[in-house]
């Protein structure tokens, strides 16, 4: 995975958002994606689109064409009932990631 940050100073990442399609650049430093390798096994918040629970568990960072993504495992929630599904992993990006751990 490190080979992916070899030569390169940072990494975008193409994001959809807003109603009507328009494309925003996400962009990833070098030290950030660092800073996410670093901090597997961390549990952080994040949307219910991505865990049940609403918190998960980074379990890896993946250098896709293009870009980065993270695997994330759902976890149990401390503040509410719900239940995590065993062996639940979704594929989040790496910014949304990122700020969630880093609390940006």
């Amino acid at each position: 995975m490190r080979r992916c940050l070899e030569g390169q100073d940072s990494v975008r990442i193409f994001t959809l958002s807003g109603c009507r399609g328009n494309k925003k650049i996400k962009v990833m430093e070098n030290y950030q994606v660092e800073d996410l390798m670093n901090n597997v096994g961390t549990e952080f918040f994040i949307n219910k689109q991505y865990s049940g629970t609403e918190k998960a568990k980074l379990v890896m960072v993946q250098c896709i064409p293009g870009g980065w993504q993270c695997v994330v495992e759902e976890v149990k929630h401390e503040y509410n009932d719900i239940q995590p599904q065993s062996g639940k992993v979704e594929i989040a990006p790496a910014w949304l990631v990122y700020n969630a751990i880093m609390g940006r």
